[in-house]
């Protein structure tokens, strides 16, 4: 495909969406939770109708009962006013393990962040660390799911209340619920609780400008926040039940909902295997967020959101690169030899055969033995929406990215999988543990295979020719990458043609003329000049490649062509990213501290990938180097 500029016919065509940033999302994220429904009804056409409802976020139980459970503190932080000092509100901040102290203990590092926050808004607010712990904790009330302790700040025992979900399963209960303006022109609605109770009647009287209703909740689950749950209600109306079967609905097309089960269907794979009965498509009765100004649906408070352009939409309105090949009539060069099977012709579905077929590989050198238990770095899926890897110019909702290209992989030094049992450090991603899979492996080991090929013309047997015998510039041979792992270096291997094993069969004179002038059955066989048609094939690039070009962009050597000069520079194989630092994601810390999610901060430089024609060669590299 790269040697003749040929389509892209493989790439992964399905929507891609990634999830929105808290912070510069903030505003569509205020918007979403006031766009909240539960599925009325789901008709056999695959649309869906739905009726809209509040909701609010809820501190859950799970994480502070595992903590007091092993007596371990929970900390929170107190929000208080600077002139006085009176606490306003308290802000649990995350176990004790997962944030850091400042001055001897006194100050954790996210509370240090909130007064900064607070100063950098003008607010005269300030934070404290405080903690909550077995001997404070004055009540645990399963019945009206809350925690009540009694807090010290500056001497004054201060009250702290929050309300728990815990045992809640599906079923209805009462809430109290009051609501605020806010945002920057107190344009969103927000709603707060205050009470829960399975009984309406142990609820206290409300008072100004608070609501009692019934109330539906919505679990978290794994991937998302542990810390809170959400629940949906109608502040107008105190029967929540009673409001959905008789409210207008509002239908939603197939489309959406397709979309959505996509999400489900993803998320469902990301969860532990205790979790795998969560659903991975659209139910009556599901409570959901529905964006009605751009139509989508989303799961979380902090949804996951649909780029405005699919890999397949990037490809197609890019002129420089090859379109997947539709019509039979207009095939490019490998669809021409391999076939295909999404073409049209006069609007009708068609396929054709490939013209070459690769035999199975017959292992020649007996000796050699499979080596066992070698362990592999941890390895996963490709992630598209990650944009620096995979695209040139912005993210999927730039109408100025451009694809970076194929993705090739460079050979490795055989020193790469050789591993030490030891704990990683943030230079080396060297440990090994029970996510680490073994494989047996084979080296220094010898195939051969056949090729058979029909109806090629000259250009399409010279470019097949030669994708199996690279040379560069210097007649020095290229290695390929073949089969699994070949990002972490497997799979490099040379490829020789057998010139003289290798032969063309006329068929014109196979079957029309019996016997040779020497009286042997005729067969056709005719010598292979692999050469010839190799040469033929670089000259026809040559020409395809300057076609419409300008002449300052004409290229008179065939190994100058830009994506001929990038394949090269990645196959050869004394060729290193030398003039970058290694590219991974970030492991462990010296402390053995977790910090992959430092990949990810918007704050960290970019980590693109170099251009081929950015690589720097490592001449002092030879082949007993690389595996």
């Amino acid at each position: 495909e790269i040697l003749s500029n040929s389509c892209f016919s493989f790439y992964d065509k399905k929507q891609i969406y990634y999830r929105l940033n808290p912070d510069s999302g903030r505003r569509e994220i205020s918007y979403l939770s006031n766009k909240t429904y539960i599925v009325k009804k789901l008709d056999p056409d695959g649309t869906a109708e739905l009726v809209k409802l509040d909701s609010v976020k809820v501190n859950t139980s799970f994480f502070i009962e595992d903590e007091l459970k092993n007596n371990n503190p929970v900390w929170a932080a107190v929000v208080s006013n600077k002139k006085n000092n009176k606490p306003e509100y308290i802000k649990k901040i995350g176990k004790k393990d997962a944030i850091y102290k400042r001055d001897n203990g006194k100050e954790f590092g996210c509370v240090a962040g909130l007064n900064k926050y607070f100063t950098n808004k003008g607010k005269n607010l300030t934070a404290k660390a405080v903690e909550i712990n077995l001997s404070n904790i004055i009540d645990q009330n399963p019945v009206n799911f809350y925690y009540k302790a009694t807090i010290s700040i500056n001497g004054e025992q201060i009250p702290y209340f929050e309300p728990r979900l815990k045992n809640v399963k599906n079923e209805f209960f009462y809430a109290k619920i009051y609501k605020k303006m806010v945002g920057p022109r107190k344009e969103f609605e927000k709603y707060y609780l205050k009470e829960i109770n399975i009984k309406k009647e142990q609820l206290m009287n409300p008072g100004n400008n608070e609501k009692i209703v019934q109330c539906k909740l919505k679990k978290s689950g794994e991937i998302e926040t542990k810390t809170q749950d959400i629940l949906f209600f109608k502040y107008s109306e105190q029967d929540l039940l009673k409001f959905i079967n008789q409210a207008p609905s509002k239908k939603i097309e197939k489309r959406i909902i397709e979309e959505y089960n996509e999400v489900l269907k993803q998320r469902k794979m990301n969860l532990r295997e205790e979790n795998k009965n969560e659903p991975e498509s659209l139910k009556k009765g599901d409570l959901i967020f529905y964006n009605e100004r751009e139509e989508y649906i989303s799961y979380t408070q902090i949804p996951r959101k649909k780029y405005n352009n699919s890999i397949e939409d990037i490809i197609k309105r890019d002129d420089k690169i090859a379109k997947t090949c539709i019509d039979i009539k207009n095939l490019c060069p490998v669809c021409n030899i391999f076939g295909s099977t999404e073409l049209k012709d006069e609007n009708k579905n068609i396929a054709i055969s490939g013209k070459a077929s690769i035999g199975t590989g017959k292992l020649i050198n007996s000796f050699v033995k499979l080596k066992k238990n070698i362990p592999l770095k941890i390895l996963s899926s490709p992630k598209p929406s990650c944009t620096y890897f995979y695209l040139l110019n912005g993210d999927y909702n730039s109408n100025s990215s451009k694809i970076r290209g194929r993705k090739m992989y460079y050979h490795h030094s055989i020193d790469n999988l050789k591993y030490k049992k030891a704990k990683g450090d943030s230079k080396d991603d060297i440990i090994i543990d029970n996510q680490n899979i073994s494989i047996e492996a084979l080296e220094n080991f010898e195939f051969k295979s056949t090729l058979d090929f029909i109806n090629l013309g000259k250009y399409e047997l010279g470019l097949l020719l030669f994708s199996l015998n690279l040379i560069n510039r210097e007649g020095q041979k290229i290695y390929y990458k073949l089969g699994m792992g070949k990002p972490l270096g497997l799979g490099t291997v040379k490829i020789d043609i057998d010139e003289e094993s290798s032969f063309l069969i006329n068929r014109q004179k196979r079957y029309s003329i019996f016997l040779t002038s020497d009286g042997e059955i005729e067969t056709g066989k005719e010598s292979l000049n692999v050469s010839e048609y190799i040469q033929a094939f670089q000259k026809k690039q040559i020409d395809i490649y300057n076609k419409d070009k300008n002449s300052n962009e004409q290229k008179s050597d065939f190994y100058e062509i830009p994506y001929i000069s990038d394949l090269f520079n990645i196959l050869e194989i004394n060729s290193l990213p030398g003039d970058y630092p290694k590219i991974r994601y970030p492991r462990i810390t010296v402390s053995g501290e977790p910090r992959g999610f430092l990949w990810f901060k918007e704050e960290l430089p970019s980590q693109k990938l170099p251009l081929p024609s950015e690589v720097k060669k490592d001449e002092s590299k030879t082949l007993n180097n690389w595996s």
